[in-house]
């Protein structure tokens, strides 16, 4: 049996594509902050539009912080390369935020 995808008209189309752009700019102005330095890691991990980003991509918007060494702090700190920072418990976070600090 197939499941048949629902169409979506025009407009809803157009509003998806809007919202999916806000979603994208807001995660563009917090990686900023981060890497001007402007913002710290903790009011980061506050904001709903960092909930969907990647934990790598959080660790290298953070100043000092490239590929390699978000690649050695996830392993040491056992973080799967796809979780998202939505998907970290409580105290993953708290050792993420004392291991960047």
């Amino acid at each position: 049996m197939t499941s048949k995808v629902p169409s979506m008209t025009d407009d809803a189309r157009r509003e998806n594509l809007k919202k999916a752009l806000e979603a994208r700019l807001e995660r563009v102005a917090i990686k900023n902050a981060l890497k001007s330095g402007a913002k710290t890691p903790e009011w980061a991990l506050e904001q709903d539009a960092a909930q969907r980003m990647y934990v790598k991509q959080f660790l290298r918007a953070l100043p000092g912080i490239g590929n390699k060494r978000a690649d050695q702090i996830m392993a040491e700190l056992k973080i799967p390369e796809c979780r998202r920072i939505k998907g970290l418990s409580a105290g993953m976070r708290d050792k993420l935020l004392w291991r960047v600090a």
